[in-house]
């Protein structure tokens, strides 16, 4: 997840299961998508999906008043054939290092969670890693 105005490079890239071009906002979110693309239990995604009204629909108890007053996007909306699911990519060792990542996971979670998403989840890259 990340600042919806986030001034950091983006990848655009043409999607054959999309039919469109579709712009990530890191090398791993680029990987993950590609491995979307093979995936034949994947119908289509969507990246960079903006959370909207969060402030009303999200308990913030517990998180920084900053986070709630901030526009969001998650990485990917996934629709597969037994369901959608959110993806948030995360580099392991922003997760270590900073709380706010974990803090951002954790109001992506609960925003979906009161959306009625049914499936969340947050894939963890290590420093190096090709395989998910």
């Amino acid at each position: 997840m990340r600042k919806k105005d986030d001034k950091t490079r983006t990848i655009s890239f043409f999607s054959q299961k999309n039919q469109q071009v579709i712009i990530v906002s890191s090398a791993m979110a680029k990987k993950y998508a590609l491995d979307m693309e093979k995936d034949d239990s994947v119908i289509k995604y969507e990246a960079n999906i903006p959370l909207t009204d969060f402030a009303v629909v999200v308990d913030g108890k517990g998180l920084r008043r900053k986070l709630l007053e901030t526009e969001w996007v998650s990485d990917f909306m996934v629709v597969k054939q037994d369901g959608t699911k959110i993806v948030e990519i995360v580099d392991e060792q922003k997760l270590e290092n900073k709380r706010s990542c974990s803090e951002r996971l954790e109001l992506s979670r609960r925003y979906w969670k009161a959306a009625g998403a049914v499936d969340w989840q947050a894939v963890i890259v290590q420093k190096g890693e090709t395989a998910w």
